[in-house]
């Protein structure tokens, strides 16, 4: 059976998430950042993502995938988040191992972990009020 309901920003952040858990796959951490990018105000998917949360359905999923985004892209542990493997992985994904475009990919290493540190900030936030 199909059906005619579109995909949500936070069921796709997290569907996302855990995928870059289990496949460690560079198109899996491009397609949540390109989320976290373009689906909207990340203030608005933070808030939708918290509410889901709050129903309590899927509970394990939902902390799994917080838990993989503060390892993959946050700082912590003595490491930059942009030092990380996601957002490390993002840069490849969109700059590929090109020496000659390695500004790129730092820009966009610091954007990745940025992003993702934000969306956590806002995501608990909206949890806690």
């Amino acid at each position: 059976m199909t059906s005619n309901k579109p995909a949500t920003a936070d069921g796709y952040t997290e569907a996302q998430t855990l995928a870059c858990g289990q496949r460690n796959e560079p198109k899996d951490v491009g397609d949540l950042l390109h989320v976290l990018r373009y689906a909207g105000p990340l203030e608005e998917t933070a808030t939708v993502f918290a509410q889901r949360m709050a129903t309590g359905l899927h509970a394990d999923a939902f902390q799994q995938t917080l838990a993989t985004l503060r390892r993959r892209f946050c700082d912590g542990q003595g490491v930059a988040g942009h030092e990380r493997d996601g957002p490390a992985q993002y840069a490849r994904f969109l700059y590929g191992d090109d020496p000659d475009l390695e500004q790129e990919r730092a820009r966009e290493r610091f954007f990745a972990a940025g992003a993702v540190t934000r969306f956590l900030e806002l995501v608990e936030r909206s949890a806690r009020s």
